[in-house]
């Protein structure tokens, strides 16, 4: 067969105004009737058709220009670069699937399309049923891969840490871990891969993680804040939420935690109760200090009136005595409201620096 080389086509008046729409179609063939049929075919069918390139620099200008949906590239055309090549080069400048149009099914040709990872391959010639539902599953395909890729690009740079555990049988085990996680824990991802979900909490005892372990066990929702010790040996508290994920029959097959580092809330709600627990300490030692010197100052009274009333010389030594006692009563009452300024002065201090 003589292949008759043309010129890119580009898309009519009537095909530019929906190039807006879905499903617009490159076309990369070099045999100028085999595109015409294609591009017939593909517009019976609804496609957009956005132009037919022949060789590689007509691909490039075509897919800049109109950022198609899809790709029909034959294997051979004209030129340095084979489709493969174009396809693989395409590739670079935009995520859109690839279906390959060939005369040819050798293993050779075959195992140098699979290195493009193309989303279909078509055997020439081909009838309108099997094209049409090659593009069908092409384009869903391609929308899936993107969701998944999307997915993955937002868990992995999350910058709260995400742990999947894979529930089988009685076992619970890691299966993958973000980066935001790897950092919290400082263990390498090689090192947690297979573990345990709880294995950095500090007391596997403790009450929050008996109560995780349980959750996870049973395969349902739970919260709880938890003591955990970083590979470096510093400890930090977390916030791990259990989520339970269900496969299409309904079963449990995966639990995803979320592990949120709160160290930093933690120490400021410790900081908190203790500016708080001081207040109150310095307010109780203020009043005590403020009621005893009232009880003082009226023992100091009575015993200056008895010295006044013309009591005895042994009277008189007693209530001596009693006056320097009641003195250095006086001098603890001095250190107490003291001890109480001071810490309302730490107890101001700490509540300012938050």
């Amino acid at each position: 067969m003589v292949s008759i080389q043309v010129a890119s086509s580009q898309p009519s008046q009537a095909s530019r105004s929906s190039l807006s729409s879905n499903n617009r179609i490159l076309i990369v063939e070099d045999e100028s009737v085999i595109a015409l049929d294609i591009e017939r075919r593909l517009q019976r069918a609804g496609y957009v058709v956005v132009g037919v390139a022949v060789n590689r620099d007509d691909a490039f200008d075509l897919f800049k220009e109109y950022q198609p949906d899809l790709v029909l590239m034959d294997v051979s055309i004209v030129g340095p670069a084979d489709g493969i090549e174009t396809a693989r080069a395409i590739g670079q400048l935009g995520d859109v699937p690839v279906i390959f149009l060939t005369a040819y099914a050798d293993d050779a040709t075959l195992n140098r399309a699979a290195e493009t990872s193309p989303y279909g391959y078509l055997l020439k010639p081909f009838d309108d049923r099997t094209l049409a539902a090659t593009i069908k599953v092409a384009l869903e395909r391609h929308a899936a891969d993107t969701r998944l890729r999307v997915m993955d690009a937002a868990v992995r740079t999350a910058t709260v840490g995400i742990m999947l555990v894979e529930v089988k049988g009685a076992e619970r085990s890691i299966s993958y871990v973000n980066d935001a996680f790897v950092a919290m824990s400082g263990a390498t991802r090689q090192t947690i891969l297979g573990r345990r979900p709880c294995f950095l909490a500090v007391d596997p005892e403790d009450e929050p993680v008996v109560r995780l372990r349980q959750a996870m066990e049973d395969c349902t929702y739970s919260r709880e804040t938890v003591r955990g010790r970083r590979t470096s040996g510093e400890d930090f508290w977390s916030s791990i939420t259990v989520s339970p994920v269900p496969n299409r029959s309904g079963r449990v097959s995966h639990l995803l935690l979320f592990h949120m580092d709160i160290t930093r809330e933690r120490e400021a709600q410790i900081g908190l109760a203790e500016s708080q627990r001081l207040e109150v300490l310095g307010q109780l030692t203020a009043g005590i200090a403020h009621d005893f010197n009232n009880v003082l100052g009226a023992i100091m009274a009575f015993t200056e009136l008895a010295r006044e009333s013309g009591v005895d010389q042994e009277v008189v030594g007693d209530l001596d005595e009693v006056m320097h006692a009641v003195k250095r009563g006086t001098l603890l009452t001095r250190k107490l409201l003291d001890f109480a300024r001071r810490n309302e002065t730490v107890a101001v201090g700490r509540a300012m620096s938050r």
